[in-house]
């Protein structure tokens, strides 16, 4: 009796799981990495040691353009018939954007991958004047230019780190900023209608 209890004991005991699970909750590359123990073995007897499984995520971007065009074009002041000048210093607001919902940190980890040339949110409220022609109508536009910077979101867990667990492709765009300050750059030109 004794003897079926003690492989009873040791059929459970090979059963258990080497690994205690964390909250399923996504986190940032460092947090995970300073979260992550990493796995060892106990070198005294070569016994499996208890691991803590961390997910987390990661950014490899693949291409990084400079897009001039295709950001929504802003009306920055009301119709006008020329003769005449436009002067505009309302302010427009230009945010990042992304092509799918992403949590702030996932949206962080992207935002690393580029330079400091472009922004989260930026404004523009410099004033410009510009003048329509004769017997035209039409208004002050605002063409933003932005970084569109493409690649894939992989969501990962630590005991398992050369494979994914899911991968989402991501188009992230961020507004350019004007020389070195956080007005955000583009081209401002008469719309004629």
């Amino acid at each position: 009796m004794k003897k079926i209890v003690t492989i009873i004991m040791a059929c459970i005991l090979m059963l258990m799981p080497l690994s205690v699970c964390a909250e399923d909750q996504p986190v940032d590359q460092s947090q995970a990495m300073s979260n992550n123990i990493s796995p060892s073995a106990d070198s005294t007897n070569g016994k499996g040691v208890l691991r803590e499984a961390v997910n987390y995520y990661l950014f490899s971007k693949t291409s990084e353009t400079v897009d001039k065009t295709g950001a929504s074009v802003q009306k920055v002041s009301a119709d006008v018939i020329g003769p005449g000048t436009i002067t505009s210093t309302v302010t427009k607001t230009i945010s990042a954007s992304f092509s799918s919902t992403l949590a702030s940190n996932n949206q962080g980890l992207i935002r690393a991958t580029i330079s400091g040339q472009y922004g989260m949110s930026l404004s523009n409220s410099l004033g410009y004047s510009l003048t329509i022609a004769s017997g035209k109508k039409g208004y002050m536009a605002f063409q933003p230019y932005r970084l569109v910077v493409k690649g894939n979101l992989k969501y990962y867990n630590s005991l398992y780190p050369d494979t994914p667990l899911s991968t989402t492709a991501v188009t992230a765009y961020f507004p350019k900023k004007l020389s070195n300050d956080d007005f955000a750059d583009g081209l401002f030109y008469i719309k004629y209608i």
